[in-house]
């Protein structure tokens, strides 16, 4: 179940002005379902200078009613021939998307599932991951302003196993609060996701972290057991 008093410390991203950056959010009216529509903008971070392209599909699908917009993210280097950075994919649904995650309480919430995250290689360390996740969110809150129907609630990353993106995505506070001081992060940066009404999360997120595990560690992390972390979209 959700912990309300928990869920009060979303805080903007806005680690890109989108809107300046020339992004329009399309129609995705239920009526345009089916539809692809693209959208690009250009910005730079860390002095790097970086494309965008966003690709938005409306769905009405009958074997899953609850997914209601599927989004394709890349980022693209600009001064290295477009060649591709990240690709971050999420979805706007009415509910969990994961079944097991379903309950009375949460149906009818709007969610941003943030599905796949993925970095190149050769674009680790520069802060691509956290930029990709922040940016998610600004897109989810410019989605709902454009299309109120649409209007997430949260952003949840599920079936979490790797020691890296709890480190990248967990509360400060909750660390703090829970005993896990030593994996509180020493940049200031703290992104508000906590781990959604599991009572054994404490220990689950310790065994993570003690993995020390990254997306190349596959096998290792298979091993761990699995978190869901979400965040409070403020307005």
């Amino acid at each position: 179940m959700f912990n309300e008093k928990n869920l009060e410390k979303g805080s903007e991203s806005g680690v890109v002005p989108l809107g300046q950056k020339g992004l329009e959010i399309p129609d995705l009216d239920i009526k345009r379902a089916g539809e692809m529509r693209k959208q690009n903008f250009d910005f730079t971070y860390n002095e790097n200078a970086y494309r965008t392209e966003l690709l938005f599909e409306r769905y009405n699908d009958e074997i899953m009613p609850n997914k209601l917009v599927v989004v394709d993210f890349r980022i693209k280097d600009v001064d290295n021939n477009d060649e591709e950075a990240g690709v971050f994919n999420f979805m706007i649904t009415k509910g969990p998307i994961l079944p097991k995650y379903q309950n009375a309480n949460n149906e009818k919430l709007v969610f941003c599932n943030i599905y796949n995250r993925e970095v190149s290689n050769e674009y680790k360390g520069r802060g691509l991951g956290e930029l990709g996740i922040k940016v998610v969110e600004d897109i989810a809150k410019m989605v709902g302003e454009k299309n109120p129907e649409l209007r997430a609630d949260f952003v949840e990353l599920n079936e979490v196993t790797i020691s890296s993106l709890i480190r990248l995505a967990i509360d400060q506070k909750w660390l703090e609060d829970h005993g896990l001081n030593q994996y509180k992060n020493n940049k200031g940066r703290d992104m508000h996701f906590i781990p959604d009404g599991d009572e054994q999360a404490e220990t689950k997120i310790k065994a993570i972290l003690e993995s020390n595990t990254d997306y190349t560690h596959s096998k290792k992390a298979a091993n761990n057991p699995e978190v869901r972390l979400i965040k409070k979209i403020t307005e």
